[in-house]
């Protein structure tokens, strides 16, 4: 009896725990070139919510993954084995939790590169809205295509980055070329932009990312309607009157 696995539970008394969470070491080491390994190791500062970590976790370009815990360690696996001469973008978002309900601060960023180089564009920005913390940034690279063929309601972003309670974001490792910049709270966590339920801004021009350093604002806006009403019952009330019922309020 006395054997038995213990429950972690919050000490009896004294002031709640409100410190947020940090990750203490992680490998492999920021910037990393040439790396071979196949697995990436955060140390956390706190016993952490495990399903909010792993919900919170994204790696472009997309690799399958795999998690191992250990206590308020976390091994991730990588399922398939990396590209050649890839620059690689992890980060974990601002929406996870430790044990006992504590967000980060800020989204936790690592790169490394599978080859001899980095690619080193960088561009940071600041989402102004009055609850920022966990709305996603999304990055299309859009100079290899026809710009007015991006839908990103159907297209997943090349890049993504999550917003902190400050509004201030950024990404590292990107690839030179023209971008453009939407900011999404995507609420079904599909990474699309759902135009009729998420709130979503773009950027008021594409960027071109190159060695210069650059910067933009957005502001988060309203899901946009564009599904026509649908008549979804009619009930016959008398000889004269019909009851008739829409899917949403119409004029």
């Amino acid at each position: 009896m006395f054997d038995s696995c213990a429950t972690i539970m919050a000490p009896n008394g004294g002031p709640k725990d409100t410190i947020p969470p940090v990750i203490l070491n992680f490998e492999p080491k920021n910037n990393t070139l040439n790396y071979k390994s196949g697995n990436i190791i955060l140390e956390f500062s706190k016993f952490m919510n495990k399903s909010k970590v792993i919900e919170n976790i994204f790696i472009s370009p997309s690799v399958p993954l795999k998690f191992n815990w250990s206590k308020k360690t976390l091994e991730i696996v990588f399922n398939k084995a990396l590209q050649d001469t890839t620059t690689y973008s992890f980060q974990l978002g601002t929406e996870y939790l430790d044990f006992l309900g504590n967000k980060p601060e800020k989204a936790f960023n690592l790169i490394f590169s599978t080859g001899q180089s980095l690619d080193s564009g960088s561009i940071s920005g600041k989402l102004y809205s009055d609850k920022p913390d966990g709305v996603y940034i999304f990055a299309y690279r859009i100079d290899n295509i026809n710009p007015d063929t991006l839908n990103p309601s159907k297209v997943k972003a090349h890049y993504r980055t999550q917003v902190g309670t400050s509004g201030e974001f950024q990404f590292n490792g990107l690839k030179m070329g023209k971008y453009r910049f939407f900011a999404v709270d995507d609420k079904f966590k599909d990474e699309l932009i759902d135009f009729n339920s998420d709130q979503v801004s773009s950027a008021n021009k594409d960027i071109i990312i190159s060695n210069k350093k650059e910067r933009f604002n957005l502001r988060i806006g309203n899901p946009i309607d564009n599904l026509a009403p649908t008549l979804t019952n009619a009930i016959s009330i008398n000889q004269r009157k019909i009851a008739v019922m829409f899917s949403e309020d119409t004029l």
